[in-house]
């Protein structure tokens, strides 16, 4: 039943492809806006648009409304003016508005649009695939961004430009200032850059465009109008140096007896960030000693398996334009999707090696020493990047019967990343690649075991478009090379992502001896994206079993075929029941390299706005049953029961001052194996414009009958978990202005996970679940003084131990800063962290009484004071 209920879902997906037919294209006529060089008497940027100087130019209007009603007039009218000199161009826009007393005036962050907003976007290098965007809301909150490859926006660029809006009876205009050095143009004498002019008008979520692009075009950037008239203007090379300082005092509980815990520390540092124009294609970045104080903790989490856990970066220096060294293997929404070969979070994460002693001071964060990028993109269609790093050899502090010990826990290492791309055929073809390089100096004999000395990696990417940009074809090669001593790489081969130890894997080869591991994947995707209702994709992704990224990359899990099938409907036409509506349906299936079947499955969703601008949404799935290669850590395959699920989804109005929603998800394993419910509410609250209030409580309850709990004399130990877990997230936002912010955030976080039905895992793939295992009854298993003791049909000949695997995890994370950017680019930081953490024994949940406990245990507080100016 279960294998036919698949077979349907993948033959569905291929009729629908087949029989999918789009609908025909009108040809949407070009735009062209010619603007006018100004010597004298520039505009006063003051929300105004008053100036005679405005008058030398013509308004521009006829925008066609895109959401909802494609195509349609807009409710509102819209135009605008461009003007520039040697130095700016200057935008003014006019958003006209018959009911001036409903325009939305949310305030935000930068890079946070809420509310009434415009946008200008410049393609000007006219490659048609990149484009920088400015967006100033009617509050006079700015967003910007940059275009790549016509889809990928990066809102980490913060270029220094100025703008200013004000209101008045008949709608509200936008002025702004946009300094050519933050802009990327050739050096030709005649301009002609790509153009488009958007609106959103918020209280009826309707969006309008200057240029027409069609819903169901695979791009905009392609689409854009023209920009004509612009000539004589030199390329800038943009020069920004900022220095800081940072002030910051930590306290927590003094421990008794420990010397590395006097209960506060006190830290005063400097350092230098800079931006700097090498040529006006490429612009260098840098960093000298870095500070990462501002950012918020990771969010706390529990991980039951033997997989790393990834965390997305937040460090503002490596996320600017991070988008040039991405080189990710996989897409969508899947369990590989953090796999890439560009991994910054390795650059400064915490040392990797942690000495036992009495007492232990480790650091929790490799200091970088210093960093630099060197970024940008030809007139031709040359994409350049380059990123080198050197962090510090760091150590911890041990003591042992009062001896204290320098003991080195992470070495100097030096990481290197570069990346290049070349466009053709009027970027419809892509190719290029990415390397990186790790190196280490281990020169300190404990650590050369442990690590490795050097790992390579490197990708290429081939991309083509054809039948203006509907289909896509995509076509990615990685490889890898680790070297180091054989004790080094014989964790390597031992670690998560390899498993090379497993006794049934007879097609990879485990060699302590080996110095060096080699390794290799790709993947081919071919998709559907533009023109029409359908989109669909085929895709397949490999990675051998020597495959390794870590280093300065990210990879779960090597050894893996991986295939793909997904179909979408999209419907954008409001009716009477919706706003819009899209129906999609995915198919899986995975191979180990051993050509074994490891699971597959497919699901199908509906995702909708209503007609009262509700959200909603609604999928279910299907797995067959699968042999899992890593549950056992490094033992056998183990072969586990199928399984569905439901998850939905319901939100409401954004656009009300009051905003909820709720989501449930449910997987259930067949033969009771598994089971998992999640509920989650989130509520968000608007007093007033310049406020923000949002809670985010979820429960979790499951259960797993087979998770791992240890090796033991050869034996594989798994048991039935028991779980619970709470968790919330509480965000209190105040913006009296658009360059100030108060922001906090607070997140207490319980999880319990109680073990029983303990198991020893005899026959692993065998055909009927239950003689898979043995399970140990009550005359077998004992728990003394925190320690189970098993003896095996009573049998004392065959009696062993381990300790009990019960836990509780509580936290409480928080930050509190406040920002203000006090001149645009320079800003002044106040920082309030807090963390509160522990741990107990005693596995039982009792909301009331760990939601008191987490609040007793003695904090750890930081505050900080950064101050930056930025020349």
């Amino acid at each position: 039943m279960k294998t036919k209920l698949l077979l349907l879902l993948f033959l569905m997906n291929g009729w629908l492809i087949l029989t999918g037919k789009p609908i025909g294209k009108k040809e949407i006529p070009q735009k062209v806006y010619t603007t006018k060089a100004i010597k004298n008497n520039p505009p006063v940027i003051d929300g105004k648009g008053n100036d005679p100087v405005w008058e030398q130019v013509e308004w521009a209007g006829d925008f066609i409304q895109r959401e909802p009603h494609e195509n349609a007039a807009p409710t509102q009218k819209t135009a605008f003016k461009i003007l520039y000199d040697n130095n700016n161009v200057y935008v003014l826009i006019r958003a006209y508005d018959t009911e001036a007393d409903k325009i939305v005036t949310r305030m935000a962050r930068r890079d946070d649009q809420q509310g009434d907003f415009v946008t200008i976007f410049f393609d000007s290098y006219y490659d048609k695939l990149s484009a920088f965007s400015f967006t100033v809301s009617a509050a006079g909150v700015k967003t910007d961004a940059i275009m790549s490859n016509d889809g990928n926006n990066d809102l980490t660029w913060d270029p220094v430009w100025f703008a200013k809006t004000s209101i008045d009876k008949d709608g509200w205009t936008a002025e702004m200032r946009i300094p050519l050095d933050q802009l990327r143009f050739s050096g030709q004498k005649e301009h002609v850059w790509g153009l488009e002019v958007a609106r959103q008008l918020s209280r009826i979520q309707e969006s309008s465009v200057w240029k027409q692009v069609p819903k169901d075009a695979s791009g905009t950037v392609y689409l854009f109008g023209e920009l004509k008239g612009i000539n004589g203007i030199k390329p800038k090379r943009q020069q920004d140096v900022m220095p800081y300082m940072v002030a910051k005092t930590e306290s927590y509980k003094t421990e008794v007896g420990n010397p590395y815990s006097k209960g506060h520390e006190n830290n005063l540092g400097v350092g230098v960030d800079g931006k700097m124009g090498i040529t006006n294609d490429f612009t260098l970045d840098f960093t000298i000693n870095p500070d990462f104080g501002q950012v918020e903790a990771d969010p706390s989490q529990v991980n039951l398996t033997g997989f790393e856990t990834y965390f997305k970066e937040q460090r503002p220096f490596f996320i600017e334009g991070r988008d040039v060294m991405n080189f990710q293997l996989t897409m969508g929404n899947n369990p590989y999707s953090g796999d890439n070969l560009f991994y910054s979070r390795r650059i400064g994460r915490q040392p990797h090696y942690s000495p036992d002693g009495d007492y232990v001071k480790d650091p929790q964060n490799t200091r970088i020493l210093g960093a630099f990028k060197l970024t940008g993109k030809t007139k031709d269609g040359l994409s350049l990047g380059i990123m080198e790093s050197v962090t510090d050899r760091m150590y911890s502090m041990t003591t042992t019967n009062d001896k204290e010990d320098k003991v080195e826990s992470e070495p100097y290492t030096n990481y290197l990343v570069g990346s290049v791309m070349q466009d053709y055929n009027k970027g419809n073809t892509r190719f290029g690649g990415v390397i990186t390089a790790t190196n280490r100096d281990l020169s300190n004999p404990l650590l050369k075991d442990k690590l490795p000395g050097s790992a390579y990696t490197g990708g290429l990417r081939f991309e083509h478009n054809w039948k203006d940009r509907k289909y896509t074809l995509q076509v990615l090669a990685e490889f890898s090379e680790v070297n180091g001593t054989a004790p080094a790489m014989k964790l390597v081969q031992e670690s998560s992502v390899h498993y090379f130890q497993r006794p049934d894997a007879s097609y990879v080869k485990y060699d302590t001896t080996r110095t060096s591991l080699l390794g290799h994947g790709g993947s081919i995707n071919f998709m559907k994206m533009g023109s029409g209702h359908f989109r669909y994709l085929f895709w397949l992704n490999w990675r051998s079993p020597g495959l390794e990224l870590n280093d300065v990359g990210f990879i779960r899990k090597a050894d893996d075929i991986f295939q793909v099938a997904w179909l979408s409907y999209k419907l954008w036409e409001p009716t009477s029941i919706y706003r819009q509506l899209n129906i999609e349906s995915n198919q899986w299936t995975d191979w180990d390299f051993g050509g074994r079947n490891t699971f597959k499955g497919g699901n199908i969703g509906i995702n909708s706005q209503l007609k009262n601008y509700w959200w909603a949404n609604l999928y279910m799935g299907i797995d067959g049953s699968n042999i899992d290669n890593s549950i056992l850590r490094g033992g056998p395959s183990l072969k586990l029961p199928g399984g569905y699920n439901i998850n939905y989804s319901v939100s409401s109005d954004d656009r009300k001052k009051f905003v909820y929603g709720f989501f449930n998800a449910f997987s259930f394993g067949f033969n009771n194996v598994s089971q998992s419910i999640d509920y989650g509410v989130d509520l968000s609250y608007r007093p007033i414009d310049a406020i923000k209030i949002t809670l985010s409580p979820g429960f979790e309850t499951a259960y797993n009958n087979m998770q791992y709990v240890d090796k033991v004399s050869g034996r594989y130990i798994v048991a039935r978990i028991d779980q619970r877990m709470f968790r919330s997230s509480f965000r209190f936002e105040y913006y009296p202005r658009p360059n100030m912010s108060v922001q906090y955030y607070g997140q207490p976080f319980i999880f319990a996970g109680n073990y029983s039905d303990f198991k020893k895992v005899t026959n692993s793939m065998a055909s009927n679940y239950s003689d898979r295992i043995h399970i140990y009854d009550n005359n077998e298993i004992q728990l003394v003084n925190d320690s189970y003791t098993v003896k095996e049909n009573g049998n004392t000949n065959k009696q062993f131990s381990f300790d009990n695997p019960n836990f509780k995890s509580f936290a409480f994370l928080s930050n509190l800063v406040f920002r203000w950017e006090y001149v645009p680019g320079s800003t002044v930081y106040l920082v309030w962290s807090q963390n509160r953490g522990g741990s107990d024994k005693v596995a039982n949940f009792n909301f009331g009484k760990d939601f008191s406990n987490i609040y007793q245990i003695y904090p750890q507080d930081v505050f900080m004071i950064k101050f930056s100016y930025r020349f």
